[in-house]
Protein backbone atom coordinates (compact mmCIF):
# COMPACT_ATOMS: atom_id res chain seq x y z
CA UNK A 1 0.00 0.00 0.00
CA UNK A 2 2.79 2.25 1.08
CA UNK A 3 4.46 1.87 -2.77
CA UNK A 4 0.83 2.30 -4.05
CA UNK A 5 0.65 5.57 -2.30
CA UNK A 6 4.27 6.66 -3.34
CA UNK A 7 3.39 6.43 -6.83
CA UNK A 8 0.19 7.58 -6.88
CA UNK A 9 1.87 11.09 -5.15
CA UNK A 10 4.60 11.17 -7.71
CA UNK A 11 2.40 10.16 -11.06
CA UNK A 12 0.70 13.44 -11.84
CA UNK A 13 3.86 15.27 -11.72
CA UNK A 14 5.51 12.90 -14.00
CA UNK A 15 2.70 13.21 -16.29
CA UNK A 16 2.38 16.89 -16.25
CA UNK A 17 5.74 17.54 -16.63
CA UNK A 18 5.90 14.54 -19.71
CA UNK A 19 2.72 16.64 -21.45
CA UNK A 20 4.59 20.74 -20.91
CA UNK A 21 7.13 18.49 -23.20
CA UNK A 22 4.87 16.93 -25.63
CA UNK A 23 3.20 20.58 -26.34
CA UNK A 24 6.66 22.25 -26.56
CA UNK A 25 7.90 19.74 -28.80
CA UNK A 26 4.18 19.45 -30.81
CA UNK A 27 4.81 23.45 -31.56
CA UNK A 28 8.14 23.44 -32.51
CA UNK A 29 7.77 20.82 -34.89
CA UNK A 30 4.66 23.08 -36.72
CA UNK A 31 6.65 26.33 -36.24
CA UNK A 32 9.59 24.66 -38.22
CA UNK A 33 7.12 23.19 -40.35
CA UNK A 34 5.80 26.55 -41.53
CA UNK A 35 9.45 28.46 -41.39
CA UNK A 36 10.80 25.74 -43.77
CA UNK A 37 7.46 26.21 -45.72
CA UNK A 38 7.38 30.20 -45.97
CA UNK A 39 11.91 30.27 -46.88
CA UNK A 40 11.32 27.85 -49.98
CA UNK A 41 11.59 29.71 -52.93
CA UNK A 42 9.55 29.40 -56.00
CA UNK A 43 6.21 28.23 -56.11
CA UNK A 44 6.72 24.91 -57.43
CA UNK A 45 9.31 24.32 -55.15
CA UNK A 46 6.66 25.23 -52.31
CA UNK A 47 4.45 22.99 -53.76
CA UNK A 48 6.74 19.97 -53.79
CA UNK A 49 7.48 21.07 -50.36
CA UNK A 50 3.56 21.01 -48.88
CA UNK A 51 2.97 17.87 -50.92
CA UNK A 52 5.46 15.48 -49.83
CA UNK A 53 5.98 17.43 -45.97
CA UNK A 54 2.30 18.96 -44.83
CA UNK A 55 0.35 15.83 -43.52
CA UNK A 56 3.36 14.07 -41.78
CA UNK A 57 4.32 17.57 -39.72
CA UNK A 58 0.58 18.38 -39.05
CA UNK A 59 0.09 14.44 -38.04
CA UNK A 60 3.37 14.69 -35.29
CA UNK A 61 2.45 18.28 -33.92
CA UNK A 62 -0.85 17.69 -33.22
CA UNK A 63 -0.48 14.44 -32.01
CA UNK A 64 2.22 15.67 -29.45
CA UNK A 65 -0.60 18.01 -28.63
CA UNK A 66 -3.47 15.02 -28.00
CA UNK A 67 -1.13 12.82 -26.03
CA UNK A 68 -0.42 15.63 -23.54
CA UNK A 69 -4.05 17.03 -23.15
CA UNK A 70 -4.82 13.05 -22.31
CA UNK A 71 -2.11 13.24 -19.76
CA UNK A 72 -3.26 16.40 -18.61
CA UNK A 73 -6.31 14.40 -17.92
CA UNK A 74 -4.56 10.98 -16.64
CA UNK A 75 -3.00 13.23 -14.14
CA UNK A 76 -6.19 14.90 -12.87
CA UNK A 77 -8.22 11.56 -12.95
CA UNK A 78 -5.30 10.09 -11.03
CA UNK A 79 -5.80 12.98 -7.81
CA UNK A 80 -9.39 12.60 -7.98
CA UNK A 81 -9.18 8.93 -7.82
CA UNK A 82 -6.59 8.22 -5.76
CA UNK A 83 -9.16 8.83 -3.06
CA UNK A 84 -10.94 5.43 -3.36
CA UNK A 85 -9.44 2.05 -4.23
CA UNK A 86 -7.39 0.70 -6.92
CA UNK A 87 -10.69 -0.28 -8.67
CA UNK A 88 -11.40 3.42 -9.05
CA UNK A 89 -8.22 4.38 -10.25
CA UNK A 90 -7.95 1.95 -12.72
CA UNK A 91 -11.03 3.07 -14.45
CA UNK A 92 -10.01 6.85 -14.53
CA UNK A 93 -6.71 5.76 -16.63
CA UNK A 94 -8.40 3.67 -19.34
CA UNK A 95 -11.15 6.45 -19.10
CA UNK A 96 -8.39 8.93 -19.86
CA UNK A 97 -7.03 6.46 -22.33
CA UNK A 98 -9.71 5.55 -24.46
CA UNK A 99 -10.32 9.80 -24.48
CA UNK A 100 -6.88 10.21 -25.75
CA UNK A 101 -6.62 7.31 -28.56
CA UNK A 102 -10.19 8.37 -29.99
CA UNK A 103 -8.68 12.17 -30.58
CA UNK A 104 -5.68 10.32 -31.82
CA UNK A 105 -7.84 8.30 -34.34
CA UNK A 106 -9.71 10.92 -35.34
CA UNK A 107 -6.96 12.93 -35.90
CA UNK A 108 -5.36 10.46 -38.34
CA UNK A 109 -8.36 9.46 -40.08
CA UNK A 110 -8.79 13.36 -40.91
CA UNK A 111 -5.15 14.12 -41.81
CA UNK A 112 -5.37 10.44 -44.03
CA UNK A 113 -8.94 10.65 -45.88
CA UNK A 114 -10.34 14.28 -45.81
CA UNK A 115 -7.56 16.59 -45.35
CA UNK A 116 -5.96 15.85 -48.95
CA UNK A 117 -8.51 17.46 -50.64
CA UNK A 118 -8.05 20.84 -48.61
CA UNK A 119 -4.02 20.37 -49.39
CA UNK A 120 -5.01 19.73 -52.71
CA UNK A 121 -7.01 23.09 -53.02
CA UNK A 122 -3.57 25.22 -51.12
CA UNK A 123 -1.38 23.16 -53.69
CA UNK A 124 -3.45 24.37 -57.06
CA UNK A 125 -3.27 28.29 -55.74
CA UNK A 126 0.35 27.61 -55.39
CA UNK A 127 0.83 25.72 -58.87
CA UNK A 128 -1.93 28.56 -60.56
CA UNK A 129 -0.91 31.89 -59.23
CA UNK A 130 -0.24 34.43 -61.33
CA UNK A 131 3.58 34.40 -61.95
CA UNK A 132 5.43 37.76 -63.29
CA UNK A 133 7.83 38.14 -65.65
CA UNK A 134 11.28 39.13 -64.42
CA UNK A 135 11.74 40.89 -67.79
CA UNK A 136 9.43 43.34 -67.93
CA UNK A 137 7.17 42.97 -64.60
CA UNK A 138 3.91 41.48 -66.42
CA UNK A 139 1.54 38.61 -65.45
CA UNK A 140 2.98 35.80 -67.62
CA UNK A 141 0.34 33.77 -69.56
CA UNK A 142 -0.50 29.83 -68.54
CA UNK A 143 0.10 28.20 -71.42
CA UNK A 144 -2.74 25.20 -71.85
CA UNK A 145 -1.97 21.60 -72.87
CA UNK A 146 -1.91 22.23 -76.78
CA UNK A 147 -0.18 25.60 -76.27
CA UNK A 148 2.65 24.13 -74.39
CA UNK A 149 3.44 21.22 -76.43
CA UNK A 150 6.00 23.35 -78.54
CA UNK A 151 7.93 24.64 -75.39
CA UNK A 152 8.50 20.98 -74.38
CA UNK A 153 10.78 18.58 -75.54
CA UNK A 154 9.74 15.58 -76.69
CA UNK A 155 10.85 13.76 -73.34
CA UNK A 156 8.98 16.01 -71.40
CA UNK A 157 5.95 14.93 -73.65
CA UNK A 158 6.69 11.29 -73.03
CA UNK A 159 7.02 11.90 -69.13
CA UNK A 160 3.33 13.66 -69.30
CA UNK A 161 2.35 11.05 -71.24
CA UNK A 162 3.45 8.13 -69.11
CA UNK A 163 1.94 10.33 -65.55
CA UNK A 164 5.35 10.52 -64.31
CA UNK A 165 5.44 14.10 -64.26
CA UNK A 166 3.63 17.35 -65.09
CA UNK A 167 4.64 20.55 -66.71
CA UNK A 168 3.25 23.48 -67.25
CA UNK A 169 4.97 26.91 -69.23
CA UNK A 170 4.41 30.24 -67.96
CA UNK A 171 5.51 32.81 -71.32
CA UNK A 172 5.72 36.15 -71.05
CA UNK A 173 4.07 37.22 -74.41
CA UNK A 174 6.10 40.70 -74.20
CA UNK A 175 9.24 39.54 -73.88
CA UNK A 176 9.03 35.70 -74.88
CA UNK A 177 10.70 35.06 -71.47
CA UNK A 178 9.37 31.40 -70.16
CA UNK A 179 8.93 29.50 -66.90
CA UNK A 180 8.90 25.54 -67.29
CA UNK A 181 7.96 23.74 -63.87
CA UNK A 182 8.22 20.11 -62.95
CA UNK A 183 5.50 18.36 -60.94
CA UNK A 184 5.71 15.06 -59.22
CA UNK A 185 3.19 13.35 -60.33
CA UNK A 186 3.68 10.12 -58.07
CA UNK A 187 3.61 12.28 -55.20
CA UNK A 188 -0.01 13.69 -56.67
CA UNK A 189 -3.01 12.01 -55.20
CA UNK A 190 -6.22 11.35 -57.45
CA UNK A 191 -9.62 11.78 -56.39
CA UNK A 192 -11.09 8.65 -56.29
CA UNK A 193 -13.87 7.80 -58.62
CA UNK A 194 -15.70 5.39 -56.23
CA UNK A 195 -15.63 7.18 -52.99
CA UNK A 196 -14.61 10.86 -53.87
CA UNK A 197 -11.83 11.08 -51.50
CA UNK A 198 -8.61 12.56 -52.85
CA UNK A 199 -6.96 9.46 -51.67
CA UNK A 200 -5.81 7.21 -54.97
CA UNK A 201 -2.12 6.93 -55.77
CA UNK A 202 0.24 4.63 -57.15
CA UNK A 203 1.43 1.88 -56.05
CA UNK A 204 2.96 -0.33 -58.45
CA UNK A 205 4.35 -0.30 -62.36
CA UNK A 206 5.46 -2.85 -64.74
CA UNK A 207 6.58 -3.10 -68.12
CA UNK A 208 4.88 -4.95 -70.26
CA UNK A 209 6.91 -3.90 -73.49
CA UNK A 210 10.37 -2.70 -72.86
CA UNK A 211 11.42 0.05 -75.07
CA UNK A 212 14.47 -0.47 -77.89
CA UNK A 213 16.55 2.52 -79.33
CA UNK A 214 13.85 3.84 -81.41
CA UNK A 215 10.95 2.53 -79.95
CA UNK A 216 8.64 3.43 -77.49
CA UNK A 217 7.71 0.43 -74.98
CA UNK A 218 4.50 0.20 -72.94
CA UNK A 219 4.20 0.04 -69.02
CA UNK A 220 0.84 -0.08 -66.43
CA UNK A 221 0.96 2.28 -63.38
CA UNK A 222 -1.50 0.49 -60.31
CA UNK A 223 -3.45 3.15 -58.47
CA UNK A 224 -5.01 2.01 -55.28
CA UNK A 225 -7.56 4.12 -52.85
CA UNK A 226 -6.38 4.39 -49.17
CA UNK A 227 -10.03 4.78 -48.29
CA UNK A 228 -12.20 2.08 -50.18
CA UNK A 229 -9.31 0.21 -51.49
CA UNK A 230 -10.63 1.01 -55.45
CA UNK A 231 -8.50 -0.41 -57.73
CA UNK A 232 -7.09 1.40 -61.20
CA UNK A 233 -4.67 0.01 -63.85
CA UNK A 234 -3.50 2.84 -66.44
CA UNK A 235 -1.26 1.99 -69.56
CA UNK A 236 1.19 4.20 -70.33
CA UNK A 237 4.36 4.99 -72.81
CA UNK A 238 7.91 4.22 -71.79
CA UNK A 239 10.31 6.77 -73.88
CA UNK A 240 12.98 5.21 -76.29
CA UNK A 241 16.74 4.25 -74.88
CA UNK A 242 18.32 6.74 -77.09
CA UNK A 243 16.54 9.94 -75.39
CA UNK A 244 18.49 12.06 -73.54
CA UNK A 245 17.46 13.23 -69.91
CA UNK A 246 17.09 16.83 -69.23
CA UNK A 247 16.88 17.84 -65.90
CA UNK A 248 14.75 21.25 -65.51
CA UNK A 249 16.08 23.89 -62.70
CA UNK A 250 13.14 25.99 -60.57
Amino acid sequence: MENQSSLLDVWPYYATLTANVLIAFGFIVLVIHYVRFSTTKGYAKKYDYLNRNEAKYLLVGNLSLIIAVSLYLNSAMVNFFSRGGIFELAVGLFISSIIGVAFGYALYAYLKFYYPSILEEKLMKLRFKPRVSPETGNVMKLLTEDEEDIHLTDEMIEHEESLKYEYDVWLDEESGHKFIERYDGHQHAKLCPSCNFRTLKEYKEEEVLAPTQSKAGLGKKFFKCSYCSHHETHEVNIAPLNEEVIILQD
